[in-house]
């Protein structure tokens, strides 16, 4: 059954890298809808009607998007955020998975980087991101008591602001569960089926102690797998000391946006990272850096982590084995080494390195 992809260009340099890439995915004769929306200068000869129009039909019975960024500074016509502004069926994607995996000729500051291939599983609603904060103020009244010293919170000769921190079961079992079931079908490929829980659960016992808590409950129910327990700060060490130890990691929100950026510099920077945020019936690939607006306009851009970005869409919509295809090509053009990005030490531009993967599929 044909498959059907919406394509959404992004801001700034976004455009520059995922087009080709979706051309690519052309050139390899899959059985896919790829509808592209307009990127933000096509979207300003459009009125609001003809987007809103296109943006709902082209998500009618979709079944995974491909995305370039989005620039938090753009808002008004002309931007992803306007065009988007107009989808009203968006469908909840609760997981976010980040991957880390190292190939050969990428540029990692790591001696031996060799065999990392890991991904980051993060709950993706929940912990400070649902931005409920304000002054301190709007605390006074409650009279709360300090964890540690047990003295009531000082509102009147300390001035700034509040951010609450939620973590819940449910949405923490949801998260769990994903990403035991991705454990178990990374292990039938020949990886170690291993679960890494990383929360702050000593020190917020209440929240990313639950998280550990529901975490561990669920990992303890497949038996074919093995679970440890970490704290942010020893993962951090980990990801550096001993990378290849790693296989599916259990993330808190807050700490897995932040540590998936750090495991990116490992093998060579986030241009190489792609992620994937899962619902029950629609998923949405994309890199996770942003817009680079410093590249754009220059056609330098390093598209790899939307070629990545690509493989695990393809893996989505049970097209494992082009997904290997796409992935071979690419890691074919990193061992050559010859025609390569800025970034990774080329002097390639984005069409000629796409141009590259498109030859060696």
């Amino acid at each position: 059954m044909t498959k059907k992809v919406v394509v959404v260009p992004g801001d700034e340099s976004m455009p520059e890298a995922i087009l080709p890439v979706v051309d690519i995915l052309r050139s390899m004769k899959l059985d896919l809808n790829i509808q592209v929306l307009p990127t933000g200068p096509e979207s300003l000869k459009k009125t609001d009607a003809e987007l809103a129009k296109e943006v709902e039909s082209a998500f009618k019975g979709a079944d995974a998007s491909f995305r370039g960024s989005t620039a938090e500074h753009l808002k008004g016509r002309g931007s992803t955020r306007h065009m988007m502004s107009f989808r009203h069926t968006e469908k909840p994607l609760i997981c976010q998975v980040r991957a880390t995996k190292w190939l050969k000729g990428f540029n990692s500051p790591l001696k031996h980087p060799e065999g990392i291939d890991y991904l980051m599983v993060r709950e993706g609603q929940e912990d400070v991101y649902r931005g409920i904060q304000g002054p301190l103020t709007d605390l006074a009244p409650l009279k709360l008591k300090e964890g540690r010293s047990g003295a009531t919170l000082d509102t009147v000769n300390f001035h700034g602001g509040y951010l609450i921190k939620i973590i819940t079961r449910e949405r923490t079992l949801q998260t769990a569960e994903f990403g035991c079931q991705l454990a178990l079908k990374r292990k039938k490929r020949g990886y170690p089926g291993k679960v890494t829980i990383v929360s702050k659960a000593r020190i917020f016992p209440t929240t990313d102690g639950l998280f550990r808590q529901v975490c561990e409950e669920t990992a303890a129910k497949y038996p074919e797998l093995s679970y440890e327990w970490l704290s942010p700060d020893n993962f951090s060490n980990q990801m550096i000391l001993n990378p290849r130890g790693l296989d599916v990691i259990i993330i808190t929100n807050q700490f897995g946006d932040i540590l998936s950026d750090a495991a990116g510099a490992t093998i060579g920077g986030i241009g190489l990272c792609p992620s994937g945020v899962y619902g029950d019936d629609f998923a949405s690939f994309a890199p996770i850096h942003g817009t680079a607006p410093d590249l754009f306009g220059k056609n330098i851009i390093n598209p790899t982590s939307f070629i990545f970005a690509a493989k695990m869409m393809l893996e989505y919509l049970d097209m494992q084995k082009d997904a290997n295809r796409l992935e071979s090509a690419l890691a074919k053009v990193y061992k050559n080494g010859k025609i390569l990005t800025p970034d990774q030490g080329g002097k390639a531009t984005t069409t000629e390195f796409c141009e590259a993967v498109k030859r060696n599929l």
